[in-house]
C-alpha cells in the first residue's frame, strides 16, 4: 500500500474560505517546463555550471514520496549546498483543483550525480493557502512568481510570470498526471542573477495583479551544523 501524507490547506475562494485536510498520494516534480525556449536554455545552463547534465527531453518529471511534502516554516537538510526554486503547484482533489506556490528545494552537489536522488534529499515546501484553479484560469499567464533568499532581501532572487512556464493544462496532459491526491510542482523560472545562491532561508510568493491578492510562504533551512 502506498504511503500518504495529509496537510491542512486553507482554500481561498470567491464562494467562501475554508480549511481542508489534503491527503497527498502522489508527489510529482516537473522540470524543464519553460515555455520560452531561450529562458529554458538559460536555466539548463545555470544547472550546467553546477555540473548537472542537460536533460534528454523536456519537460521531464520525478515522482517522489508524499511524505517529502510539507508546509512547515523550517526544513532540515544534510548539506550546506541546497537551494530552493519558486514554482506554481497544483493540488488535485476529487472535484476541484487548487493552485498555490511552493519550492522544489534541492541538494545541488548531489544533483551532479543523480537528479532524482538530489530531489529526494530535501523536503518540498508549499504554502499553507491555495486558490481554486478555475477562478484564476482565465488569467493564469498574469500570475507572478517571486522568490527571495532572505527576508532582508530588497531584490528578488527570481521573478517572472506563469507565461514563462508551459500552460498548466498542457503540462498536466503531457506528463499524464492528475487524480485525487496528486500534487504537481509545475517547474521553475531562471534566477535573475543567472546563478544559484545558497542561503539560510527561502521565501516564495504567487501574486495575482488582476485580483489584487497573493499567497506567500517562507522557511528556514537548517543543516546539522546549524541545528
Amino acid at each position: 500500500m502506498n504511503k500518504t501524507s495529509t496537510l491542512k490547506i486553507h482554500i481561498i475562494s470567491k464562494s467562501g474560505d475554508r480549511d481542508i485536510p489534503f491527503q497527498v498520494k502522489d508527489l510529482v516534480i516537473a522540470a524543464y517546463t519553460g515555455r520560452d525556449q531561450d529562458a529554458l536554455q538559460r536555466h539548463i545552463e545555470e544547472l550546467a555550471k553546477l555540473g548537472v547534465p542537460a536533460p534528454r527531453r523536456t519537460p521531464t518529471s520525478y515522482v517522489l514520496p508524499p511524505e517529502l511534502l510539507t508546509n512547515s516554516e523550517e526544513i532540515r537538510v544534510e548539506s550546506n549546498e541546497t537551494s530552493g526554486e519558486v514554482e506554481a503547484v497544483l493540488l488535485f482533489d476529487e472535484d476541484e483543483t487548487y493552485i498555490t506556490v511552493g519550492s522544489d528545494h534541492t541538494d545541488r552537489p548531489l544533483e551532479r550525480v543523480d537528479v532524482r536522488r538530489a530531489k529526494l534529499a530535501c523536503p518540498k515546501v508549499i504554502a499553507k493557502s491555495a486558490w481554486v484553479l478555475k477562478e484564476v484560469e482565465d488569467h493564469l499567464d498574469n500570475l507572478i512568481l517571486s522568490s527571495w533568499t532572505s527576508r532582508k532581501s530588497k531584490e528578488p532572487y527570481q521573478r517572472g510570470t506563469l507565461r514563462e512556464v508551459m500552460r498548466l493544462r498542457e503540462l498536466v496532459e503531457v506528463l499524464g498526471v492528475g487524480g485525487k491526491g496528486t500534487v504537481l510542482f509545475c517547474g521553475t523560472i531562471p534566477t535573475l542573477a543567472g546563478h544559484i545562491v545558497y542561503s539560510d532561508e527561502f521565501l516564495v510568493n504567487l501574486s495575482d495583479p488582476l485580483e489584487g491578492r497573493e499567497i506567500g510562504h517562507g522557511y528556514r533551512i537548517l543543516t546539522r551544523s546549524r541545528s
